[in-house]
């Protein structure tokens, strides 16, 4: 967890059984001891500054507010199935990418998706979020209630997953701009994504002043203002399947090229590198993504013999891959550009 402790940001490692929220107010006792040089480079894009030790239980001296609480136990009770379903690799995998829980996720494995230009799987924010809102919608438009519930719910869950997700602000700016688009219905007015974008990061920047600083929010902002203004073709009338596949992979490649185009300064200034092979590893990868997530969580709350067939069947090997993927492109040498310290 990241604390904030006598006006500095520290990067605390406590016991997983621990019950710690976002929110909590926390009494420790530990010693603070500045960052190793690798854990410098890694925290330094969030304002970190050092490292709190904790010698003894963590005790919470006040709760914080009592949804982060549940999103903490949904987001424990998924690590735990994953732990119990999928080997050590392919689970790091699937719980950065479902719940931004990259506690076990290796470093070598973290450079080689930052190389290849697919770090942004294992970072739930807009895509998690779309792709959770679309199954629900898909799910609440067969059910015989009406529309503004149907809303209501579709935004209480995504906030729920939110919490469960530590809230980060990509995360916040993606269910911001889900619930101001999905509102447009009720209001009978027609959604507009530059209006949803200016919105959203208006009102990440009053709950989260400090996200200004947050290279997560950034590249957040920079990625979908581009994708706004210059949003992939319109559908063409398509006849066959390989049309129809064809297609989407330009959309794919056309999205990933604005996206990246957009987000190399910032890259470059947080990462001291950027990705030239990330286009053709996210149009290897991105299709697999909604399988691992809705094939997840899917069987998470299923649970038995089926959920346990789906995970080791069918989530645990597409999670490998997209990890083999990301060591084979980002292990190129011409895989990533270095760039020099920007002050």
């Amino acid at each position: 967890a990241i604390v904030v402790a006598g006006g500095q940001r520290l990067v605390m490692y406590y016991g997983a059984d621990q019950p710690v929220s976002y929110g909590d107010t926390l009494l420790v006792k530990g010693r603070i001891q500045p960052l190793s040089p690798k854990g410098r480079e890694y925290w330094r894009h969030q304002s970190v500054s050092g490292v709190l030790m904790v010698s003894d239980p963590v005790t919470r001296y006040a709760k914080g507010p009592p949804i982060f609480e549940w999103g903490q136990k949904i987001r424990r009770s998924f690590v735990a199935y994953t732990k119990e379903t999928l080997q050590p690799r392919a689970r790091a995998i699937v719980q950065s990418v479902c719940f931004n829980h990259d506690a076990e996720l290796s470093l070598e494995d973290r450079e080689a998706l930052a190389k290849s230009g697919i770090i942004h799987i294992i970072s739930t924010s807009g895509m998690h979020v779309i792709l959770v809102a679309g199954f629900l919608s898909l799910l609440l438009s067969h059910a015989p209630v009406p529309r503004w519930f149907q809303v209501g719910l579709l935004i209480l869950v995504l906030i729920i997953y939110g919490a469960a997700a530590s809230f980060r602000p990509p995360m916040l700016r993606s269910i911001i701009m889900a619930g101001l688009w999905q509102s447009a219905y009720l209001t009978k007015h027609e959604a507009d994504g530059l209006s949803s974008t200016a919105a959203s990061a208006i009102i990440t920047l009053i709950c989260i002043p400090t996200a200004v600083f947050d290279i997560g929010f950034l590249l957040s902002f920079a990625a979908i203002s581009a994708l706004v203004m210059w949003p992939p073709p319109i559908t063409p009338s398509v006849t066959t399947a390989l049309q129809y596949l064809t297609f989407r992979a330009k959309q794919s490649a056309f999205a990933s090229a604005v996206a990246s185009l957009a987000t190399i300064p910032l890259l470059s200034m947080a990462f001291r590198q950027f990705s030239i092979v990330g286009v053709v590893a996210n149009l290897i990868v991105a299709p697999f993504i909604p399988i691992i997530v809705c094939g997840s969580i899917l069987a998470w709350l299923a649970g038995g013999s089926f959920g346990e067939l789906v995970m080791k069947g069918l989530v645990g090997p597409l999670a490998l891959f997209c990890s083999g993927v990301a060591t084979l492109i980002g292990n190129l040498p011409f895989a990533a550009i270095q760039t020099p310290p920007i002050h």
